[in-house]
């Protein structure tokens, strides 16, 4: 799994599109011309900027939306890489934390100030948790600010006001913690300020309503701390406590390859130089027009689709050389794999 939005954020001007020539051409922008590898897709004969401007569909597209296009098929492209290389498996574990089932007549007496669970997480490279639902069992109806705190930043990293209509009430979240952002490492810590509350946690005193499931490479444990602060509290003040607070988190536990693509960027270069030729040429056979007067001949749609595919025996088509490209990426990353993943690292070799 990576995330693709940091990703293609990330890698967005390792390849670039060189100014043709033609002075009528000549509209490539300086974020576009932006090539930290060296390499331009414009080297290659069959990525032309004269020709991606004239199969656009729309004949009168801006030099500015143009330039948004070019963009948008460099993020494309860094994205098609990236997916023929990293697949599954990527999971390592999905609990909801308390499983046991409860028979919510009882309500806890709450303290003044944050009570909630501390996260704590292994060391292990590349390990990612999402919080994806949380479950609250609450006694009466009002708001609770739901808050995720690392202790690497003073804001709370996440926040939702959530309002309790029900005594079993499910809340999606989907609060994703990878290694890619300022609070890699610590620990973190979900819960809520007690302060002016109109709503009270039951109690989890039936049978083994208070059993924790294990969480892979997780730990949460039910904390306490006296602060009505909504900024990180001084965890030398924090009590461990026994109770369950009202909350239910539901967590996916997953090796996260985000970090791994940004810091090897340059391994990826030539594959996304070539992947952009390739999403190039299909673009130019897609189109519904070539130029601005005529549709593209037959011919040159012949042409186009023996460069893309190639004819056995005469010529190499580019997608057959995308996967080789592909093939030895994969290779150069496997050498690097020991040290990211102790448990090994699934490719997606194209065949």
């Amino acid at each position: 799994m990576f995330n693709k939005t940091k990703v293609t954020t990330a890698l967005t001007g390792l390849v670039g599109f060189e100014n043709p020539a033609n002075p009528t051409y000549a509209i490539v922008d300086e974020s576009n011309k932006t090539s930290r590898s060296g390499r331009f897709a414009t080297e290659n004969p069959y990525c032309k900027i004269e020709e991606l401007k004239e199969t656009q569909d729309y004949p009168d597209i801006s030099d500015i939306n143009f330039n948004l296009f070019l963009s948008s098929l460099q993020k494309k492209s860094i994205s098609d890489v990236v997916e023929k290389i990293l697949i599954e498996p990527s999971f390592i574990d999905r609990q909801v934390l308390y499983q046991f089932p409860n028979k919510k007549t009882n309500t806890e007496i709450l303290p003044s100030g944050f009570i909630g669970y501390r996260i704590q997480t292994s060391r292990e490279k590349n390990v990612a948790f999402e919080i994806t639902r949380c479950f609250f069992e609450f006694s009466g109806t009002g708001d609770i600010e739901l808050l995720l705190f690392n202790t690497a930043q003073i804001e709370p990293i996440n926040r939702k006001t959530v309002t309790i209509e029900s005594t079993n009430q499910v809340i999606v979240l989907n609060w994703r913690v990878d290694n890619t952002d300022d609070f890699v490492g610590g620990d973190f810590y979900l819960g809520y300020l007690t302060n002016d509350l109109t709503v009270t946690p039951f109690k989890r005193d039936y049978d083994n309503a208070n059993v924790k499931s294990i969480i892979t490479h997780l730990c949460l444990t039910p904390m306490y701390v006296n602060s009505s602060s909504d900024e990180m509290f001084d965890v030398s003040l924090i009590e461990n406590r026994s109770e369950c607070w009202g909350l239910n988190p539901d967590i996916t536990v997953f090796y996260d390859y985000t970090d791994l693509i940004i810091q090897n960027e340059m391994l990826f270069a030539p594959a996304i130089q070539l992947q952009i030729v390739v999403n190039s040429v299909q673009h130019y056979i897609a189109s519904a027009r070539s130029n601005r007067s005529q549709k593209i001949s037959q011919e040159k749609l012949n042409l186009l689709i023996a460069q893309l595919e190639g004819i056995e025996g005469s010529i190499q088509g580019l997608i057959q050389t995308m996967r080789k490209e592909v093939f030895s990426l994969s290779n150069q990353l496997k050498r690097l794999i020991k040290g990211y993943f102790t448990e090994g690292f699934m490719l997606n070799i194209l065949s």
